[in-house]
């Protein structure tokens, strides 16, 4: 996994994160190369869930998608994904932002594991 954010101290109540980052293009992929890396990150973001290191509850572990934008192409599928994973969320990240890190797509209980530099 690219990131992954634990509370402290650890407690089954907090959700732990686990966050994948990915390069997409901002314009529409003529090939769907766009919704073919949502998938796969999807994908990786459900295998780190299941496959943690530590026993935690599925149900205790959010699924960050972090992208620099949200190309038209890929926006439904990302919104019915956030729509049927309650614990999936899709952020942009843009360094030259004042807030780098905003929630985009989906909701999170785990924002506060950040210290500023996102906004919901």
């Amino acid at each position: 996994m690219d990131l992954f954010l634990s509370p402290k101290p650890q407690c089954e109540k907090n959700p732990f994160v686990v966050i994948e980052l990915k390069a997409i293009k901002p314009e529409a992929s003529e090939n769907g190369g766009n919704r073919t890396k949502v998938r796969q990150s999807y994908g990786q973001l459900l295998d780190y869930s299941v496959n943690l290191r530590t026993p935690t509850d599925f149900n205790n572990i959010e699924r960050w998608l972090v992208i620099k934008h949200i190309p038209d192409d890929c926006r439904n599928l990302l919104e019915k994904l956030t729509q049927l994973d309650s614990n999936f969320s899709v952020w942009t990240y843009n360094e030259r932002d004042k807030m780098p890190l905003v929630l985009k797509l989906g909701r999170s209980k785990s924002s506060g594991l950040l210290s500023g530099g996102t906004k919901p």
